[in-house]
Parts: structure tokens; C-alpha cells; sequence
């Protein structure tokens, strides 16, 4: 037996990641709770995120949580420098890194995710750092600390870039109005309407407007769903241009490939997410 213990041991070592991944963490439970993330048919945590590809574009993909020590859960991260883009992807580590580092919601920077003139952020939510803040936390502290007028010029100045993205429609959005298929609103911000999840695994009509970021942008919609059908997330979906046309279709919803029993498609048209298929 005493000559037996050191193989038991290893074994036990080996197999402490698959069983730390095999049960929710407190964070998973609490997303999924809130729509946040979802499981597959293994009951892995899941989001999906905003990829950047070899080709400087990027792509939604499905982001499944990997194995590891301790508690884990899955969210997306963000890196950019000044109003470059340097990387998108998933982001699966421990409970307590993410606690630490990501928001629900939003993907934005704070103090301590700065590395000189480059910046990180992580967060929680499908897409949700297609469109991530360069405003920081210590500089809303700072502008708020000075007043409101000082305030609204740091605003415009750190979110120049972000401005001047929105204020000249990319010749998608152009094309997208000819066609009906997006219009503007008051701000003259390209806007669409789409079918959202909420947190009771149903989903309501929201109207949707295209999001600041890098690049010329426009705004659709997008479904994820499993291998019987069932909707696992619904929503706005603003990105680049490169990146839209190359995954998304005018008036209808279908998906061209399935990952891990899970689909995506997105499209451009009012609430053309409601109907889905696999193409």
C-alpha cells in the first residue's frame, strides 16, 4: 500500500482540474443566472466573444471554458493601444482573476489594467467587447474631481476617435439604409431592431444602435443556439465592417458553421434574428 501512495497521489493531482471544471463555480452559477454565459451539453460554462483573426478582421466565436486549477468561468478580453485595436478573444482563468479583472456588461479598462500605452479589459456577455470603453477609471475619477465642464472636454478628447467613427457612416451602414434594412436616429447613429435574451430565458424586441469602436462599423443582429434548437442568446451585434460583411446576411438568420453543438449567425434587418436556421 505505502508503495502504491506516491501513483495515488499523481493520479489525484492529474485529476484535479477536470474536477474543478466538472462543478459550476460561484462566478458561472452567477452569470448564468443572469444570462451572462450559458452551458453546452456538457454543462461547460460558454459565452461568446469577438475574435481577432490573422487578417486584422475579426469574428463572433464561441467561447467554451477551459480546464483548470480551482474555480473557474469564461468571459472576453480586449487589448488596444491609443485607437489601435491589438487583440480580441476568450478569456477562460480562475474565479478569482476574473472577479478581479472583468466586468458584467462592459469591457473597460481601469488603473490596473493599464501597461503603459496599453490598455486591457476583460468582461462577461455575449459581444460585449466589440465595443470596449478607452475611457479609464482613474480619468473619470480625475474629470469628475475637476467639474463638469473639464469633465466633458476630457470625455471628447480621450473619445475623438470613437466620434469621428460614428459621425461618417461606413458604406455598409450606407448600403444597409438604402436597403431598409438599418436607419438612423436623432443622433444620426445607425440603428436597428433586433430580438434580445433577457434573464428568464426569453427574449424582447430592443432597438439596437450601432456601438463606438475601431474602424468603419455598422450594426445587426445575431442568435446563438445548440443542436436541438434551443436559443441560448439573442442580441444587438455592432462591429467592424470587414467583419460583418463577412458573417452576416441581409434579411435572414443562417449559420454556415456549427462549433461544439453550437451555432451562430447574424444578419441586418429588423428583428431578422427571430427566425434562425443551420444553412
Amino acid at each position: 500500500m505505502t508503495e502504491q501512495m506516491p501513483q495515488l497521489l499523481l493520479l489525484l493531482t492529474i485529476a484535479a482540474p477536470f474536477t474543478a471544471t466538472a462543478v459550476l463555480s460561484g462566478l458561472s452559477h452567477e452569470l448564468l443566472g443572469e444570462g451572462l454565459i450559458w452551458t453546452n451539453a456538457d454543462g461547460t460554462p460558454v459565452t461568446m466573444c469577438t475574435v481577432s483573426l490573422k487578417n486584422g478582421s475579426t469574428v463572433a466565436q464561441t467561447c467554451t471554458m477551459t480546464e483548470g486549477f480551482g474555480p473557474r468561468s469564461v468571459g472576453c478580453y480586449a487589448v488596444w493601444s491609443g485607437a489601435r485595436l491589438l487583440q480580441q478573444g476568450c478569456y477562460s482563468g480562475q474565479e478569482l482573476s476574473l472577479r478581479d479583472q472583468c466586468r458584467k456588461g462592459a469591457c473597460v479598462a481601469d488603473d490596473n489594467n493599464k501597461n503603459g500605452a496599453v490598455l486591457f479589459c476583460c468582461c462577461h456577455g455575449a459581444l460585449k467587447q466589440s465595443g470596449i470603453k478607452l475611457m479609464t477609471a482613474i480619468l473619470l475619477m480625475f474629470a469628475c474631481a475637476l467639474g463638469l465642464m473639464f469633465a466633458v472636454f476630457l470625455l471628447l478628447s480621450a473619445t475623438s476617435s470613437f466620434v469621428v467613427s460614428t459621425a461618417v457612416l461606413s458604406d455598409l451602414s450606407n448600403e444597409l439604409i438604402d436597403d431598409g434594412l438599418v436607419s438612423l436616429d436623432g443622433s444620426g447613429v445607425p440603428t436597428t431592431v433586433c430580438m434580445v435574451s433577457i434573464k428568464d430565458e426569453t427574449s424582447r424586441i430592443q432597438l439596437c444602435p450601432m456601438t463606438p469602436g475601431f474602424g468603419p462599423r455598422s450594426v445587426g443582429c445575431f442568435t446563438v443556439w445548440n443542436s436541438t434548437g434551443a436559443v441560448l442568446q439573442q442580441g444587438c451585434y455592432s462591429n467592424q465592417e470587414i467583419s460583418l460583411r463577412s458573417q452576416c446576411k441581409k434579411g435572414k438568420c443562417s449559420s454556415d458553421r456549427k462549433r461544439m453543438g453550437v451555432s451562430f449567425c447574424c444578419c441586418h434587418g429588423p428583428l431578422c434574428n427571430a427566425a434562425y436556421s443551420q444553412a
